[in-house]
């Protein structure tokens, strides 16, 4: 028996390995350069926060007026029977708007991601934020390489919102200091003025600790759909409505029920301190003080 081997063959099978072996070197190197990004961007944000959040709401900003602008250019036949005249300059107006709504959005939250004091749990966030942005990276490079898929738009329309849930649900992990520990530093170590680093790690604590409760009271509570807790911060009168419990579900009696858990939990168990302000001076809600028509008295 005689076996022929064709050359043209074999330097087609070795050109192929060559180019196999090629691909597989510049994906490395892109996955390189894209882990390299990441890790700058959560250094930039624990390292320099205010700059972080500055050129988030840019990026935001300049990005999101094009995508903007071309969404509402889609979107004109589906809200208009016929097509405004001065279409464009009405799509730029709708869009500047929104992006600028985004951006400010957007910047918020940069700044509160890495505002605060303690630096073990800064360095958490950063590694959860860069893990969050290179699931980001990675979803975006599948949805174009096999759908063709436009990174930009999917990124800032589609995959924003559960990207954000992601990075809460990591956050969710980091231990919460218990109610003794958000006291103390409250009383102890909060000064009369606090600085933006150390308001913003306090309220950091005190959403942890409204997140808990809200997830215990749900888990005793099946027949719950959606609950919310929010606290106002700032000057408030007396009187004036401090907390708002907020609770949907199939039937009245589970929701009155949750409310009423969840309200209590809150006044044990949540560290909202009160700096009052009296017209003979201000404390922490620490003495008594005698009400009367036309008290000046407010709670901050």
């Amino acid at each position: 028996m005689t076996i022929g081997i064709s050359p043209l063959g074999c330097n087609r099978t070795t050109g192929r390995g060559k180019a196999d072996h090629m691909r597989i070197i510049v994906n490395a190197f892109v996955m390189a350069l894209e882990l390299l990004a990441i890790a700058g961007v959560a250094w930039l944000g624990f390292t320099y926060p205010l700059a972080f959040a500055a050129l988030t709401a840019l990026a935001a900003l300049i990005l999101g007026a094009s995508l903007e602008y071309a969404r509402i250019q889609n979107e004109l036949p589906f809200y208009f029977d016929r097509v405004p005249a001065r279409a464009t300059l009405f799509a730029w107006i709708v869009a500047g708007l929104e992006a600028i709504t985004k951006s400010i959005l957007a910047g918020v939250v940069g700044l509160l991601t890495f505002l605060g004091t303690d630096p073990e749990r800064l360095w958490n966030v950063a590694i959860i934020f860069g893990v969050v942005l290179f699931v980001g990276v990675q979803l975006v490079h599948w949805l174009r390489t096999q759908f063709r898929a436009r990174p930009l738009r999917w990124g800032y329309f589609r995959l924003a919102a559960p990207l954000g849930l992601m990075y809460s649900v990591g956050l969710s992990f980091l231990a919460a200091p218990g109610f003794t520990e958000l006291a103390r530093r409250a009383t102890f170590d909060m000064p009369e003025k606090p600085s933006m680093q150390q308001a913003s790690e306090f309220l950091f604590l005190l959403k942890q600790t409204f997140d808990d409760i809200v997830e215990r009271v749900r888990d005793r509570h099946p027949g719950v759909a959606r609950m919310a807790v929010l606290n106002r911060v700032g000057s408030l009168a007396i009187g004036d409505a401090a907390v708002v419990v907020a609770v949907s579900a199939a039937h009245r009696d589970a929701a009155f029920d949750a409310c009423r858990e969840a309200i209590d939990l809150v006044k044990v168990e949540a560290p909202i301190w009160k700096r009052e302000r009296w017209a003979g001076g201000d404390d922490w809600g620490f003495t008594e003080q005698q009400l009367r028509a036309g008290s000046a008295g407010v709670g901050t």
